[in-house]
């Protein structure tokens, strides 16, 4: 078996059908084909359960709103259980032909009649902080990224010239849309 057959089987593992075998023969081909492309990936939402001990599932694709919109070839699945007032998160990400997963806990998750959300601290090194809104109603899931109040002088990303938005998004839609702009049109 050879290494990308691994990788796509590491991602269908992590993320369960988020289109693992389409990202395996994508990482295969030129850096130009992926380069500020989504990648296709079933989006879904669901709630269920009664209050104080509620779930939520939600995975997509990040869509940074603005000039950058399609830049994150980033796959991401979220798991949230009001019980234990925890979510986990697993990331398959794509740059430069290599593809990396993880998974981790998210502690500071609070729930609300309507809607669930994530606080993010820390990340990058102490460089930035993530807000995720999932709205029950709606299943809208939205983020905003901020520059950490104590950032760190040594963070090895920039510091953002403004709040960053993006929203979790059905890849396989957006990629559908891309590909055949006149299905977009044609939608109820």
């Amino acid at each position: 078996m050879n290494k990308r057959a691994i990788a796509a089987g590491a991602a269908a593992a992590v993320l369960g059908a988020l289109s693992a075998g389409w990202l395996g023969v994508k990482i295969g081909q030129a850096d130009d084909n992926l380069q500020g492309r989504i990648i296709p990936s079933a989006g879904s939402f669901s709630v269920s359960g009664q209050p104080g001990d509620r779930y939520a599932f939600f995975k997509g694709v990040w869509e940074i709103d603005g000039p950058e919109k399609n830049a994150l070839l980033e796959l991401v699945d979220y798991a949230c259980f009001e019980r234990s007032g925890e979510c986990t998160e697993a990331t398959a990400t794509v740059y430069r032909n290599v593809m990396g997963v993880e998974s981790r806990h998210l502690h500071d998750v609070r729930w609300s009649e309507t809607k669930l959300t994530i606080n993010e601290s820390g990340s990058a090194m102490a460089c930035r902080e993530v807000v995720i809104v999932a709205d029950f109603q709606t299943k809208d899931v939205t983020s905003i990224t901020t520059d950490a109040p104590n950032r760190d002088p040594n963070c090895p990303v920039p510091p953002l010239e403004k709040p960053r938005k993006s929203r979790l998004i059905d890849g396989f839609a957006r990629h559908f849309d891309e590909r055949f702009p006149d299905r977009a049109k044609t939608k109820p």
